[in-house]
């Protein structure tokens, strides 16, 4: 990711400096800022991208579609419009793109649902049965009944550590004060 960073902050150097990109550039700093979830300067760069690219290279405005999506919080839409053939510059981003979205919605579903279904698993992950069930699988999550729901990985219950404690004595501390005043 340090490279993808380190090219999208070229990218937007190399725009400021010489006031316009070539459409591959246009479309590569677009799919990056989605990337990194960067969707308010995704969408002022959409509006600084001239008509006529937009118009000619089809790409880009589905990059911009991906970033609506993703505002909208629509992530079955986002998917969707992730499965189409991408052009060699983009095909490495627009992996990694899904694979964000995955990570995110996996993480979203176990923070939302004490168990779901496979079908609206599915419906979050943007794939077919078969590969949810292996997506589900790979993050841990547990099989309730069978192959139709399921609960996500526990969450690791660490001691309180030294800073905790700290804290917890400096709180109960102050706490003494107050209620002695």
């Amino acid at each position: 990711m340090i490279a993808e960073k380190k090219l999208c902050l070229d990218l937007a150097r190399k725009e400021l400096e010489c006031g316009r990109l070539s459409p591959e550039e246009y479309s590569q700093l677009l799919a990056l800022h989605v990337l990194f979830g960067e969707l308010v300067q995704a969408k002022f760069l959409w509006k600084r991208i001239p008509p006529n690219v937009k118009a000619d290279h089809p790409e880009i405005a589905r990059l911009w579609s991906v970033g609506i999506a993703l505002w909208r919080k629509d992530y079955s839409s986002a998917h969707e419009q992730l499965k189409c053939e991408w052009p060699l510059s983009l095909r490495d981003v627009s992996l990694k793109l899904r694979e964000s979205i995955i990570a995110s919605c996996l993480d979203l579903m176990s923070r939302a649902y004490s168990s779901i279904s496979i079908e609206k698993a599915s419906r979050f992950l943007g794939a077919g049965t078969a590969e949810s069930l292996e997506i589900l699988a790979r993050g841990g999550w547990i099989s309730i009944d069978g192959a139709n729901h399921f609960a996500p990985p526990p969450k690791p219950q660490g001691p309180i550590g030294e800073m905790g404690l700290e804290w917890m004595n400096k709180f109960s501390l102050v706490a003494s004060r107050l209620e002695s005043v």
